[in-house]
């Protein structure tokens, strides 16, 4: 099976269409290949399936039809490109509705981790109390990390922070935290788990879907002041957080690494776990770095 992944040129490094692209060439019987979205796609020549994973805003660019999308449907750009896909798949738990009143039937597809990116670092020193990764554009994430920060002075904040230096970033900290931008599920709750991380990050409607449960898999909150509480709890028992750890990578490992999603996206059935560990296995040209993108294969065109 030959598939193209379309991503967006000057897109954020680390995006999911990265992590599908790494799990695709891991895959047996799956020929991948990365298109950065320069040129004409018709030029591309043949291939089973086309995969668009939040390729960019450009509402007239899309992959050579028929083509698959996986992407928020936030962006109206993004919903005028769902109206061209054959498949849709949408990240956040809500908006298949949104989505079906527009007359476009979605299936929700959430993030995952990479488990072979997201690892705690053999030796570790933690020089924080709390930690958050991401951007702080949100005026009600300001409001909430401020609050955070002022109740554990001692807290690490990176943004642009990716690849192999995300993981080793957060794992300064004994407990990471996160904030949820639309209300659903975001990347970093996979991630963090996946690092076998002490998470603390909002209640959403889909966690018991997903089969994180609280207090086994990760803390929830509703309000700072939950989330706080939460903290304190969580740094007063050290065990309770490292046991909280292995309990969150192995369910990640179980039902939401990028093998997983990738399946769906290709319409065949996940494998058994013997399987998919054999593909998580960690390969010596796995690097992770800038320098490892830009040796990817390219859809070779063909005039």
């Amino acid at each position: 099976m030959r598939v193209y992944v379309y991503g967006s040129p000057g897109a954020p490094p680390a995006t999911m269409g990265d992590m599908v692209f790494a799990a695709l060439r891991r895959m047996p019987n799956v020929e991948a290949y990365a298109f950065m979205g320069h040129g004409d796609g018709r030029l591309h020549g043949f291939r089973d399936l086309a995969l668009d994973i939040e390729s960019g805003v450009e509402s007239d660019w899309t992959p050579p039809a028929p083509f698959t999308l996986w992407t928020s449907a936030r962006r109206k750009s993004w919903q005028q490109k769902a109206r061209r896909a054959e498949r849709v798949f949408h990240t956040d738990f809500h908006d298949g509705d949104h989505l079906n009143a527009m007359g476009i039937k979605s299936r929700w597809l959430p993030p995952a981790a990479d488990t072979l990116l997201w690892t705690m670092p053999a030796e570790r020193e933690t020089t924080a109390d709390i930690g958050f990764l991401g951007n702080v554009w949100m005026p009600d994430r300001v409001q909430f990390l401020d609050e955070m920060f002022k109740a554990f002075p001692k807290f690490l904040w990176r943004d642009n922070s990716y690849w192999e230096t995300a993981p080793r970033d957060l794992a300064m900290a004994k407990v990471a935290i996160n904030h949820c931008a639309t209300g659903s599920v975001n990347r970093r709750v996979f991630e963090a788990m996946a690092m076998g991380h002490c998470l603390v990050t909002p209640w959403t409607h889909e966690l018991s879907v997903l089969g994180i449960v609280e207090g086994t898999h990760a803390w929830t909150y509703e309000t700072t002041e939950e989330a706080i509480a939460k903290v304190h709890i969580a740094l007063s028992h050290d065990d309770w957080r490292a046991e909280m750890g292995r309990a969150a990578r192995a369910l990640v490992l179980a039902n939401h690494t990028y093998f997983h999603r990738a399946y769906g996206l290709i319409g065949r059935s996940v494998p058994s776990q013997q399987e998919l560990e054999a593909m998580m296995r960690v390969h010596p040209e796995d690097t992770y770095s800038e320098e490892d993108r830009r040796r990817r294969m390219f859809i070779p065109v063909t005039a």
